[in-house]
């Protein structure tokens, strides 16, 4: 539980200090590892509000 808390506050981190390519990369790259590690047993919805 507690690396599912720090693994969504570090999705908001990035998506409020990056922009939407970066922002993409970052995830991409986050959610790459997670898999990696056997982390991730289902699905990631990430989304923002931003214009």
């Amino acid at each position: 539980m507690r690396k599912v808390l720090v693994t969504l506050v570090l999705i908001i981190y990035l998506a409020l200090n990056t922009h939407a390519q970066e922002f993409n990369k970052k995830i991409d790259a986050l959610i790459g590892k997670a898999v990696k590690l056997n982390r991730i047993n289902g699905t990631v919805v990430v989304s923002s509000d931003t214009y």
